[in-house]
C-alpha cells in the first residue's frame, strides 16, 4: 500500500516579524491545519530498525529535613518500549520516577475554586493528547496529575503499562498504573481507555473510560465526544462544532444527577471570531481521575471578537475589538443565578512590530450561599455581589532579546477593593543564556484592614551545547513564606539517554528569619538500549 502523508513547513523569521508557510498560507489557517497541507508520497518499504527499547534508570542521593539527620535515598526502575506497529507503542514501566521534574509554581488562591496546575512529568506528557477529553474548557475527564500525586506530594508508582498511538484512522490510548500505599493513602489502581476515530478530513468521534480502584471501592467515568470541523464553510472559512457527554459511577456515593455535557460552536477566522457553548456539570458528577474547577452548574458562554486590518492605520497590524465575552452560570438543579462574568474590550491592537495592547472593562456577579474564607484571615459573608473592574495588558514582541508583559486590574472585590499588578521580563542574551522573572502583587482593601500579597519567580537557563544544559528556578510568596529553589543539570550522553543532577531547597522565611526546612540532593542516570 502506498502511503500519502500530509506535510507542511513553517519558517518564523522573528527579526522581520515574518512567517512563511509552504502550503495553506492564508491567515485563517495554522500550520496544524493538515487539510491545507501539501502531500508527501514515495516513502515505501520503510522498516523500523529497532522494535524493542530498554531504558533502565538508577537514582540516588540524600535528603535532610529540619531537625533531622541526613537520610539516603535511592531507587531503581525503568521502562520497556515495544513498537507493536510503526505507529503503535507499548510501554511497560516499573518504579516510575520523577526526581528530575521541576516543582510546581506556588500560587496564592484568591478565588473560591480549585487552582489548575499543568502536568510537568514527561512520562505523562508523552501522548498526552491521545488521552485528553474535556467537558467544556476547564473540566477534564482525565487529569494525569491525579496519578502519583496527592496534595502536591509524590505517591510512588509501583508499575504499569501503556499502549498508545494511531492505527489507520483510529487513535488509541490505554493506560493502567498501580500506586503504593503511603501514610493514610491506600494502594490504588488508575486506568484509562481512550479511543478516537477520524471521520472525513477533519472530524472525529471518540469515547473514554476511566477507573480508580482501591480496597474494594471504585470510581468509574465513561463518556463520548465528537468534533466536526471544516475549512470550507462560506467558501474558505473555518467552523468547528463539538460536544461531549460523561457520567460517573462511584460505589459508595449516590449515582444520580451524576452526568456532565457540553455543546460548542466556534467560528475561528482572521477578522472575525465567534464562540458559543453550553456546559453542564451535575451535582454528583465525580471524576476522581479528572479535574473540575466547580460543580453543580450550567454555564452559557458566548464571545464575539473582531480583528480588522485597517489600511488607514499603518502603525497597526490589526485591531482587537471584543464587544461580547460572557460566562453566565446558573445552579444546574434549581436554575438560580450563580455567577456572571462579562468582559468588554473597546480597544486593543497588535502593532506591526509585534506589540500587543488590550484595554478591558469587566462586570462580575457572584452569589455566595455560605461564607468564603480568603487568605485564612478575611471572611466574605453570604450575599450577592456586583463588581466592576478595569484592566490594561501590554506585551512586547517576544522575538526581541528583551521582552516583557505588564498587567493591571483594579476595581471592586466582594466587600472591598482589589488592585492586581503583574510583571514579566524575559532576557535572551545569546544562544547559551536565557533569564526570566515574574512578579504578581495584589493590594486588598477591606476597610479598615489592608493586605498585600506577593508572588515572585525567576529562572536562569544556561545551555552549554544541545546536549548539556543547566537551570535554576526560584520562587517565593508571602502567604506560604517559603523560598523554593530548584537547580538541575541535564546531560545527554547519547540520544535517548539522560543524566540529571538535581538540588531542591525549601527555606522558610517567616518571622524575618531563614530556616532550611528541606534539602534534597539527587543524581539520576537513564540509559537506552535498543534491541
Amino acid at each position: 500500500e502506498k502511503l500519502v502523508w500530509g506535510i507542511n513547513f513553517e519558517r518564523n523569521i522573528r527579526r522581520k516579524k515574518e512567517q512563511v508557510m509552504w502550503q495553506g498560507w492564508y491567515r485563517i489557517y495554522e500550520l496544524e491545519k493538515i487539510s491545507q497541507a501539501g502531500k508527501l508520497i514515495g516513502l515505501e518499504n520503510i522498516k523500523a530498525k529497532n522494535k524493542v527499547e530498554l531504558k533502565p534508570y538508577v537514582s540516588g542521593g540524600v535528603e535532610k529535613l529540619d531537625g533531622e539527620n541526613w537520610n539516603d535515598r535511592y531507587k531503581i526502575g525503568g521502562d520497556v518500549n515495544i513498537d507493536v506497529t510503526p505507529t503503535l507503542k507499548l510501554n511497560l514501566t516499573i518504579n516510575t520516577d520523577f526526581a528530575q521534574v521541576e516543582a510546581d509554581r506556588a500560587r496564592i488562591n484568591l478565588t473560591r475554586f480549585s487552582l489548575y496546575f499543568p502536568e510537568k512529568r514527561q512520562f505523562f506528557l508523552e501522548a498526552k493528547d491521545l488521552f485528553q477529553m474535556n467537558v467544556g474548557r476547564r473540566n477534564e475527564v482525565f487529569y494525569s496529575r491525579q496519578i502519583g500525586l496527592e496534595d502536591g506530594q509524590e505517591v510512588p508508582i509501583i508499575a504499569g503499562a501503556r499502549l498508545f498511538g494511531k492505527q489507520n484512522k483510529t487513535a488509541l490510548g490505554v493506560m493502567s498504573l498501580q500506586t503504593v500505599a503511603k501514610d493514610s493513602i491506600l494502594t490504588t489502581n488508575h486506568s484509562v481507555v481512550r479511543v478516537r476515530q477520524d471521520i472525513g478530513r477533519q472530524s472525529s468521534v471518540g469515547a473514554i473510560v476511566t477507573s480508580k480502584f482501591l480496597n474494594g471501592r471504585h470510581n468509574v467515568v465513561y463518556g463520548a465526544d465528537f468534533i466536526y470541523s471544516t475549512s470550507k464553510i462560506f467558501g474558505d472559512k473555518n467552523l468547528i462544532i463539538n460536544g461531549s457527554f460523561a457520567q460517573s459511577q462511584t460505589s459508595d456515593s449516590i449515582n444520580s444527577s451524576n452526568s456532565s455535557y457540553s455543546v460548542a460552536l466556534s467560528f475561528p477566522n482572521d477578522w472575525i471570531e465567534y464562540d458559543l457553548a453550553v456546559v453542564g456539570i451535575q451535582q454528583n458528577f465525580n471524576p476522581e481521575m479528572g479535574f473540575l474547577r466547580r460543580n453543580n452548574y450550567r454555564m452559557y458562554y458566548t464571545e464575539l471578537q473582531f480583528n480588522p486590518r485597517p489600511k488607514f492605520m499603518p502603525f497597526f497590524r490589526n485591531l482587537n475589538l471584543k464587544p461580547i465575552d460572557i460566562n453566565y452560570y446558573v445552579d444546574e438543579k434549581t436554575n438560580q443565578l450563580e455567577s456572571i462574568f462579562y468582559e468588554l474590550r473597546p480597544f486593543g491592537f497588535v502593532t506591526k512590530s509585534g506589540e500587543v495592547t488590550e484595554f478591558n472593562v469587566q462586570w462580575l456577579f457572584d452569589r455566595l450561599d455560605e461564607p468564603f474564607n480568603l487568605l485564612d484571615t478575611i471572611v466574605i459573608p453570604v450575599g450577592e455581589y456586583w463588581d466592576t473592574r478595569g484592566e490594561v495588558q501590554l506585551e512586547t514582541f517576544r522575538g526581541r532579546k528583551l521582552s516583557g508583559e505588564f498587567f493591571v486590574n483594579w476595581g471592586e472585590f466582594y466587600t472591598g477593593k482589589r488592585t492586581r499588578l503583574g510583571l514579566e521580563a524575559n532576557l535572551n542574551l545569546n544562544k547559551h543564556w536565557n533569564l526570566s522573572a515574574e512578579w504578581d502583587r495584589n493590594y486588598l482593601n477591606f476597610d479598615p484592614l489592608n493586605y498585600v500579597t506577593d508572588e515572585i519567580g525567576g529562572r536562569v537557563i544556561y545551555a552549554y551545547n544541545p546536549k548539556l544544559n543547566t537551570s535554576l528556578f526560584g520562587q517565593w510568596n508571602n502567604e506560604d513564606d517559603e523560598v523554593l529553589l530548584n537547580f538541575r543539570i541535564n546531560w545527554i550522553p547519547k540520544i535517548g539517554s539522560d543524566f540529571y543532577f538535581v538540588i531542591n531547597q525549601l527555606i522558610e522565611t517567616g518571622n524575618n528569619t531563614l530556616r532550611f526546612t528541606e534539602t534534597v540532593i539527587m543524581a539520576k542516570l537513564i540509559w537506552r538500549f535498543a534491541l
